[in-house]
């Protein structure tokens, strides 16, 4: 009877022992993952480690600039040393090659930075004086001024920056100019977040068809091939991407690159709206990872010469009437208002740039608006203020005439009549 009993917990005691040797191999594995060069060459590794742990020790004899013939005679006296068992000879020497092959693939990247590319030379200057000029009008027949006061349109390698009160027409605004600038035969890639696509065709519609924006909102219009057949809609379509899927930052120069080997040219970016973007580098902080993104952004309107346009949100303390607004109006003010080529706000603001009483009353009855113009870097154009109309029913943005004593109101003789 013992005898049975005692057989029966013998594997259970063989078991035991056995996790315990487990635990102590994790704890040495867990150890040698620690371990730097020497600890690995004075001390060997453990089994389930000597690869990774090779690797490191032949890269690290590499990266010293030892010969390769002297390298594999240290390694093969290193594994029959210090690995128990050793490595297999054939296993060795895969180690061994692949090492080796990665750091000849390193060292054909590392390349010798020539001091004299830094010089201007005389044949590369003129080469390149008018082609890297790019210059990209938006104006159409509604925003003439804007574009004239912004030297004629976005300048190529410009990073611009659109920030407004609440219902001011940010998105309206962008998507004219968007729409403009294909009707100027220029690629647009829209990363549309805050609105859906949706939204913005249809305020795309609602513009050129002089129609209002609710028969598309409620699916009331039933003219939309006739819609598609007029000309601004066709050379839009055909030139407006418009991205709703969250791509990471990282990934647009494919897009950029796939869209210029289409029509020879990049596409103008236009962001809606810049605190929704999201890079592979994660953070916890939120003013870092503004930082990366407008880092990133910036970089890409340089490396493809064509400019970056950007919906940013004020903070809520900005919305108070009798608030001046200004460039630290932005949430995200500080790094922004160094890395923006061009920043303006807009809102309903009196003659010392305050917000008026009654701000969201004015803009939602008359839609008369003001772009405040904070900062110009040279070739974007001037500070200063233009005064706008947003019509919310066509979902249109035009200039609005002023006078000294009060904004001229819109009368019914100057409104359009509907294409259909």
């Amino acid at each position: 009877m013992f005898t049975e009993i005692n057989e029966i917990f013998k594997p259970e005691e063989k078991t035991i022992n056995d996790i315990e040797k487990v635990k102590d191999q994790n704890i040495k594995t867990n150890e040698n993952k620690k371990r730097d060069y020497f600890d690995i060459l004075k001390n060997g590794c453990v089994p389930g480690e000597r690869n990774a742990c090779a690797a490191t020790l032949v890269g690290h004899w590499f990266k010293t600039g030892m010969k390769e013939d002297e390298i594999w005679e240290y390694f093969q006296n290193w594994n029959q040393g210090k690995n128990t068992p050793p490595i297999g000879i054939d296993e060795l020497k895969k180690i061994f090659d692949s090492i080796k092959t990665t750091e000849q693939k390193n060292k054909k990247d590392e390349k010798t930075i020539n001091v004299n590319s830094f010089l201007d030379d005389e044949e590369r200057t003129i080469a390149d004086f008018p082609k890297n000029y790019v210059r990209i009008p938006f104006g159409h027949s509604n925003l003439i001024n804007l574009e004239n006061n912004m030297n004629g349109g976005f300048y190529g390698g410009g990073f611009y920056l659109f920030g407004g009160i609440p219902s001011s027409g940010k998105t309206v605004l962008l998507n004219n100019i968007a729409d403009n600038i294909c009707l100027n035969d220029y690629p647009v890639l829209f990363f549309c977040y805050d609105d859906d696509r949706t939204e913005l065709r249809h305020r795309t519609f609602a513009r050129f068809s002089n129609q209002s924006i609710e028969t598309f909102n409620k699916r009331t219009a039933n003219n939309l091939r006739q819609i598609y057949q007029l000309p601004e809609i066709k050379k839009i379509m055909s030139l407006k991407y418009v991205v709703q899927q969250m791509i990471h930052v990282e990934k647009w120069c494919d897009l950029i690159n796939q869209i210029k080997q289409k029509h020879g040219k990049p596409p103008v970016i236009f962001i809606d709206y810049l605190r929704k973007l999201r890079t592979e580098k994660s953070t916890f902080d939120e003013r870092l990872r503004i930082d990366d993104i407008l880092s990133k952004l910036t970089e890409i309107a340089k490396n493809n010469n064509t400019p970056v346009i950007t919906i940013s949100e004020l903070g809520r303390d900005s919305y108070k009437a009798g608030q001046r607004l200004s460039m630290a109006s932005f949430k995200e003010s500080g790094t922004i208002e160094y890395d923006a080529s061009w920043l303006g706000i807009l809102g309903a603001v009196d003659e010392d740039g305050k917000l008026k009483e009654n701000w969201d009353t004015i803009i939602e009855q008359d839609g008369n608006i003001d772009l405040i113009i904070f900062k110009a870097k040279r070739g974007t154009g001037s500070t200063g203020k233009v005064s706008l109309k947003v019509n919310k029913e066509t979902m249109t943005v035009c200039e609005r005439i002023t006078d000294s004593t009060q904004d001229k109101p819109e009368t019914n003789s100057n409104k359009k009549k509907t294409k259909f």
